[in-house]
């Protein structure tokens, strides 16, 4: 399919729409009309109901030179002029893959002084991939969408967004570098089946990257996708700095130019390189960025596409056409961090955080503007470089030189530290030394008052200059900031099990080891990587030094967390632990964060009266810390709120925040209760700090007036885990009777099919289940090795539980094997052991003298469940039926003289489901909350054992009451549903469904 045919269909397409939507203000699209006055054609016309021209538009396709970005100058210059030509307001560029809607205006404003809006469209590179059904549907379903949203621009209702310089390049970038992406992706490819490539790009993926490895098609797709877009962007990156460095070296090096002889990714590289020494001589720096081998295969990556080539070419001179020479370079420094999209660091989990988070955070530890600061894991450098520019304002006698001195920065990653070295160098390149403190390391390796990074360091005799190097150090600090990863607990890896005691680096034993040894801590094996950041900080901190993380808020609350806890409250003051109910904190991520400030405090007695405010913000954060969009703006409008917060002096409520006071020995005295609640010994036990942030204004009022009423669940009601198989598909079958019976009526067809005599499952006396891995086995078993188990809170729907509800079986056998001869459920054993499942570790660990592997027979069965996880709805059944559950519930087993109707009318109170709220912990930000059994142990109720008589029939009676219906949501179905079914442009589907809870 040629440009014209397309265009032609496009033209179809729209006057499709308006022929079904008669209500928009567009009468017909034309294609390929001339303009006035001149030869020239535009591809698209679109008229208003008047049959005024109010759009014209090119189309460019994407495989094609000119199609390589819809900001190309000639391009957009050559649609204006045809624009203007016709009188039209509006005219657009569109490669298919991303359209631009520009304004209209003079011929003399080059593209990068308009309005505009994008659309991404769909996502394609090869020239057959136009004819394809995904990308037509794509298509139209966007052109809906775009006609829409023109008409509300026509009308008024929206508007051409006003883009910021920095904006328009990034976008500019991004827009020309997705091809050359997407072809390079498919180089790799090409080279990925040849064994000896692709055992040193997963070397390359998996160590120097630390990229998990698949091997199943779409996950070796989605790394060789990752590693081309990593490896070009930092490419991009290299290219846009080395146009920056123009600005100071312009006698020393030359402006990069792609002649139109290079036709080959390999000499394309070659090509580059040669720049990029130009640079790395003429500034005796930047190793970080220019510095890389490269025939390394990272830096190869880019290059395996010779058909990318040109994109390439078209991108260095997108680059050219920018105006460096008027651009602040804090604008530049953004550039950087903008380069990933949100939807790429969330697939890769690499999080930015906000400027105003980290803002706040180093307003606590910088005051002066001389404090020494590192980030350990510094990313895109966001920290040091609002860390400098909150310096420079508050002591801005100081040089650039100076300002680099106090700022020390290392990430395990090669493009994170290479990022961080181009956004603080760009502060000022004029500076004759301009040597950021970044170094590729992983923050357990470094050590303070020790060498972890090289820079050069200028001497000059007899007018002539010489560069030799230095050692930097990292003296005792002021204060370590950052976000450090977010790599979850499971996901560190762990030592080789090769007989060697001391532990790799980069191990969870490692990073144990190096927390133990310096700070003698010993961390939860189950802690995040940020856990065992805390102390490794502490190490290089002066004795009144701050560490100021932004991490996930999980700590403050789960078990993992309590040893983090009981450290921190024997070494530094908590000055104060923020959190938001409005926004994430790192852009693109879906996890809770929270700012948690330390200062290190030798003195118990300063520690123990420590006053620690728990914040929690009620609004953005951007605009509590709103300014006039100045650097001095930012600096006062983040030491006004910190002010405010210290200042202080109880429990404050506001629109913006609301504020909690506890003194820092009442933290240790109820950790150290707790301990004593759940049956544990020793001096501090944990806490569930997160109350004090979440807390409802309401919680802390009845605590204030009622608190006395109120004692763990823990004192009266032992909770336990209901049965962890270690195989549920061997342990809780599927019955398949009454299918079966129905599916075979004839006896030997029945017989044939399942192995066991039609009138032994029609009488009860065996049933056949389902089983094994998704449950595509049919298997029979007698029905007395066979219970009914509640698997999950999805079975229940009211507050107590039948066999009817259950929709899977329990295996119950307790015989040795040698007593279950002539039994289908030996067989049935057999099966389980030929398939291995008695090897895994739970089934394994279950074998003793007196007990088989497949013996679940001894767990205890409780009174009331309690689900694990919960939603939409709260329900804690009452067991009236002895049933047994999966570990997805907890068994509750009270006292004796506890009565059971009674602490079920308690469990589904209103104030069980506050107190719920209050320690359980929420998963994600998607109204998902789980509860531990730590945190049930902690949960208050009210005191069964203090009720009086009346009180005590008043709430069986209530508890009797609602057991007779059904359990209800805390959401009507109708709202549930409501996004999606409108996103998925079901409106009127919403009517059918109940509005009542």
């Amino acid at each position: 399919m040629n440009e014209w045919e397309f265009t032609a269909d496009f033209a179809g397409w729209i006057n499709e729409i308006l022929g079904v939507k008669p209500d928009l203000p567009f009468s017909q699209a034309k294609c390929e009309q001339q303009a006035a006055g001149g030869l020239q054609r535009r591809d698209i016309t679109l008229l208003d109901k008047n049959q005024r021209v109010i759009l014209t538009g090119e189309v460019k396709l994407p495989f094609r030179k000119e199609g390589s970005s819809p900001y190309n100058s000639p391009l957009v210059s050559d649609a204006q002029s045809k624009a203007l030509s016709a009188g039209s307001p509006f005219f657009f560029t569109w490669n298919v893959n991303k359209f631009v809607l520009w304004e209209t205006k003079s011929s003399a404003i080059s593209w990068q002084d308009h309005d505009y809006r994008s659309w991404d469209v769909v996502s394609i590179y090869r020239e057959h991939h136009l004819e394809l059904a995904s990308t037509v549907t794509g298509i139209k379903n966007w052109l809906l969408l775009f006609l829409n949203e023109f008409a509300r621009i026509l009308s008024g209702d929206s508007v051409i967004w006003v883009k910021l310089p920095d904006e328009k390049f990034v976008e500019a970038l991004e827009a020309s570098l997705h091809i050359p992406i997407l072809l390079n992706t498919d180089g790799l490819e090409e080279y990925y089946r040849q064994p000896r490539f692709k055992s040193q790009l997963d070397k390359w993926m998996r160590e120097e990257q630390g990229w998990i490895i698949y091997s199943d098609p779409q996950g070796i797709r989605d790394n060789l996708e990752r590693a081309s877009q990593f490896a070009c962007y930092a490419l991009v990156c290299k290219l846009v700095f080395y146009e920056a460095l123009l600005k100071r070296y312009s006698r020393e090096i030359e402006k990069i130019t792609v002649p139109d002889h290079i036709e080959t990714g390999d000499a394309l590289r070659l090509h580059l390189e040669g720049y990029f020494a130009q640079a790395k001589n003429a500034t005796r720096d930047y190793e970080t960025v220019f510095g890389e081998d490269h025939t390394s295969v990272g830096s190869r990556i880019p290059f395996y596409s010779d058909i990318a080539v040109p994109y390439w070419r078209n991108l260095s001179n997108q680059i050219h056409q920018f105006d460096f020479s008027g651009l602040d370079y804090e604008i530049i420094g953004s550039i950087f961090e903008r380069l990933n999209s949100p939807e790429e660091r969330h697939k890769f989990g690499q999080f930015y955080t906000r400027v105003e988070v980290v803002d706040l955070i180093n307003s606590f530890c910088i005051r002066r503007g001389d404090e020494k600061v590192m980030d350990p894991a510094c990313g895109g450098g966001t920290f040091l470089v609002r860390a400098y520019i909150r310096k420079r304002e508050l002591q801005p006698h100081r040089r650039h030189k100076a300002l680099l001195s106090d700022l020390f920065g290392m990430d395990i990653a090669n493009f994170a530290a290479h990022l961080t070295t181009i956004n603080l160098a760009t502060r000022d390149l004029i500076a004759e030394e301009n040597y950021p403190q970044i170094g590729r390391n992983d923050f357990f390796d470094v050590n303070a008052r020790k060498a972890f990074v090289r820079l050069p360091k200028k001497l000059k005799s007899k007018g002539l200059g010489k560069t030799l190097f230095r050692e930097i150090e990292i003296p005792l600090l002021d204060a370590v900031v950052g976000n450090p990863p977010y790599i979850r607990q499971e996901d560190i890896p762990k030592n080789p099990k090769n007989g060697n005691n001391c532990p790799e680096s980069g191990t969870k034993e490692y990073y144990a080891n190096v927390v133990k040894s310096e700070s003698h801590v010993e961390l939860s094996g189950r802690s995040d990587i940020h856990c065992y950041f805390w102390p490794h900080a502490a190490s290089f901190l002066k004795n009144d030094g701050y560490i100021c993380f932004l991490t996930s808020s999980q700590w403050l609350d789960v078990e993992y967390g309590f040893r983090l806890q009981e450290w921190i409250l024997l070494n530094f003051e908590i000055i104060a632990v923020f959190e938001s109910i409005d926004e994430p904190w790192f852009v693109g991520a879906r996890v809770t964060t929270a700012i948690t400030i330390l200062r290190r405090q030798q003195e118990e007695k300063k520690r123990m009266n420590n006053i620690v405010r728990f914040v929690q913000l009620r609004r953005p954060i951007r605009e509590i810390l709103a300014h006039d969009g100045t650097s001095a703006g930012a600096v006062v409008a983040a030491n006004l709120f910190r002010d405010e917060i210290l200042s202080l002096e109880k429990n404050t409520v506001t629109e913006y925040y609301q504020t909690r006071l506890i003194r820092q020995e009442d933290l240790w005295q109820q950790g150290c209760e707790l301990g004593i609640s759940v049956g544990k010994s020793g001096s501090y036990y944990g806490g569930k700090w997160g109350n004090y942030l979440r807390g409802a204004d309401f919680w802390f009022r009845l605590l204030d007036s009622c608190g006395s009423k109120l004692i763990p669940l823990g004192n009266v009601a032992d909770v336990r885990f209901g049965v962890k198989s270690g195989k549920d598909v061997f342990f809780f079958p599927k019955d398949y009777s009454s299918q079966a019976l129905e599916k075979y009526p004839n006896k030997q067809q029945f017989m044939n099919a399942y192995g066991v005599p039609r009138r032994e499952v029609e009488s009860g006396k065996v049933k056949l289940v389902l089983c094994g891995e998704g449950y595509k086995d049919i298997r029979p078993i007698e029905s007395e090795f066979l219970e009914p188990e509640i698997h999950s809170l999805m079975e229940i729907d009211s507050f107590t539980v039948s066999p009817e509800d259950c929709d899977r079986l329990i295996l119950f056998v307790s015989e040795k094997k040698s007593r279950l001869r002539g039994k289908y459920v030996l067989s049935y054993i057999n099966w389980g052991e030929k398939q291995d499942f008695h090897t895994g570790s739970t089934c394994a660990g279950r074998m003793t003298d007196e007990r088989e592997w497949y013996d679940l027979t001894g767990h205890k069965r409780g009174v009331l469940f309690w689900p694990k996880s919960q939603q939409y709805r709260h329900i804690a059944p009452v067991n009236e039926h002895n049933l047994q559950c999966n570990c997805n519930l907890y068994d509750l087993h009270l006292s004796d003289d506890t009565d059971v109707l009674l602490m079920a009318g308690i469990l589904n109170s209103s104030l069980a489901v506050l107190s719920k709220f209050q320690y359980g912990r929420p998963v994600g930000v998607e109204g998902n909350f789980k509860t531990e059994i730590v945190d049930l142990d902690m949960m208050l109720i009210p005191n069964p054992h203090a009720a009086s008589e009346r009180q005590r029939i008043r709430i069986k009676k209530a508890f009797e009451t609602v057991k007779q219906r059904k359990a209800l949501s805390f959401l009507s179905e109708r709202r549930l549903r409501e996004m999606a079914y409108r996103q998925a442009g079901e409106e009127d589907e919403l009517d059918n469904l109940s509005d009542t809870c």
